[in-house]
């Protein structure tokens, strides 16, 4: 359930103005080089287009903590030398590709429009802001000295344009048993914050990530100050957020995640048609093998839980004899039949599920559907397991590409299911896809692996915690292990 966070809050409605004014000087400078004769009217047109695109697809029209143009540089340079390009392949034959100099001198042109014009904004902005309007307000958790610096540093700084509602310290959360996520959500709730900025804790605890990846699920931009960030981590030179000189990381890596989400959707609908149609014959052999290789249905049916935990019914090629109740065991190979078996290994099976998909229910990439009665019995166990529920479940995803399935340990399969969220790009879902092709050849292979990463893990951590040893010697070498008490090496 959400907690009030408004679609077009004042943070969004500062980028809007931002791009607005950028994008109004830069369409006068593109016009007037039209009109002095560097290039013709629709060159200019075209080349201010693909400039502002450029600029939407780089987030460079996104309000940050503390606006900083001479850090967007980098960004503007890109996104005008992407509007070039494109005048030069679309118009460039047009003008004979003969006059270079026009080409350099639109290149100028457009950057000193588009640096102007986010210049202009910034100072509008921080005006704006001083005068209290479209001021954003934010929540700081932390336990460190930093946490109260970062609140300090943007209370007495009224032209960032930021409100710090409410500082929370989450150390103290776990130690009285209460729970941080209620609190930030009710802190939420009551003040309409918009950000959520998260510094330095001193205790190793769960519960600061699951707010995090809380807060971003529930539209608030998220910013996190990096582990180790005195040796440079996080200090991204072309678009950092920081304050007081800290670096601040946004949790959210696409600086249009509701427009990636849709192209991800795009993605859902047409590669499964393609796939129907392309295997068609795949499917209509696989169809006829299930239904000699044992009485029952072709298509097996099964509920399973969706995004935000809703039921959804999936389909599979059936690979096993019908008996029993289907929820009842995990697994059943008595029962898997030859035909069955080799849908299974190449995973054929899986492949009605492209329905789902068309359907919206699935999606291509993303965490593996479960039966509600395991979701009931995991969440109670793992404590992030629900997390994995914020994006559509899917087809396949990471964990089943490093070779998580069948009988491996659900905590890792949580692990890679929520590091694929936390971390989530279009790239990463085309990238996906190519390995699962790879994965399902070396299915034995990867599974053999996890098997012995699990043992390995086991094994160092029963010598971690070993309190004599400090070093644990993993080499051919003989390490020297440093022992507590006496202080010598040995």
């Amino acid at each position: 359930m959400g907690v009030g966070v408004t679609e077009l809050d004042e943070s969004k409605v500062a980028a809007l103005f931002q791009g607005a004014v950028s994008s109004s000087l830069l369409a006068f400078v593109g016009l007037t080089t039209a009109a002095v004769g560097i290039v013709d009217w629709i060159s200019a047109a075209i080349a201010v287009v693909a400039s502002l695109a450029g600029g939407v697809a780089a987030g460079l029209f996104r309000t940050r903590m503390v606006p900083d143009v001479a850090s967007q540089l980098g960004r503007i340079a890109t996104s005008v030398l992407w509007g070039v390009v494109v005048v030069a392949l679309t118009r460039g034959s047009a003008d004979g590709w003969v006059d270079l100099t026009s080409w350099a001198t639109l290149f100028v042109a457009l950057a000193l429009g588009m640096t102007g014009g986010i210049m202009a904004a910034a100072y509008l902005l921080k005006k704006m802001w001083a005068r209290g309007a479209l001021r954003s307000k934010a929540i700081v958790v932390g336990s460190t000295a930093l946490a109260t610096e970062l609140a300090a540093e943007l209370k007495v700084r009224p032209s960032n344009g930021v409100d710090v509602a409410a500082v929370i310290n989450s150390d103290e959360f776990p130690a009285r048993g209460l729970a941080l996520r209620d609190c930030v959500a009710d802190v939420v709730r009551q003040t309409n914050a918009s950000r959520l900025i998260v510094a330095p804790f001193t205790e190793e605890s769960n519960a600061v990530l699951r707010v995090a990846r809380w807060a971003a699920a529930e539209g608030l931009a998220v910013y996190v100050v990096p582990r180790l960030y005195e040796t440079g981590v996080g200090l991204d030179s072309l678009s950092p957020d920081r304050v007081r000189g800290y670096p601040l990381v946004r949790v959210q890596r696409s600086a249009h995640p509701f427009l990636a989400l849709k192209i991800k959707r795009l993605m859902d609908v047409v590669v499964p048609a393609a796939g129907l149609m392309v295997l068609s014959p795949v499917l209509a052999l696989a169809a006829l093998g299930v239904r000699l290789s044992s009485p029952g249905p072709i298509l097996f049916r099964q509920e399973r839980v969706g995004l935000h935990g809703q039921p959804i019914t999936i389909s599979k090629f059936r690979s096993m004899t019908v008996a029993g109740d289907p929820d009842s065991e995990w697994s059943s190979d008595s029962r898997v039949t030859m035909v069955g078996s080799v849908l299974r290994r190449t995973a054929i099976d899986e492949l009605p599920q492209l329905l789902s998909v068309l359907r919206g229910d699935m999606s291509l990439v993303g965490p593996r559907p479960e039966r509600p009665a395991f979701v009931d019995e995991f969440r109670r166990v793992h404590d992030d397991y629900d997390d994995r529920h914020r994006m559509p479940v899917g087809l396949t995803g990471l964990a089943q590409v490093v070779g998580l399935v069948g009988d491996t340990p659900i905590s890792e399969r949580v692990k890679y299911d929520n590091l694929y969220i936390d971390q989530w790009s279009l790239w990463g879902d085309v990238q996906i896809i190519i390995k699962t092709i790879w994965s399902i050849v070396n299915q034995r292979r990867y599974k053999q692996q996890q098997v012995e990463l699990a043992r390995a893990v086991e094994e160092m951590s029963v010598s971690m915690a070993d309190d004599r040893d400090l070093v644990i010697d993993l080499s051919n070498d003989q390490l020297a292990v440093y022992e507590k008490s006496p202080e010598v090496i040995r």
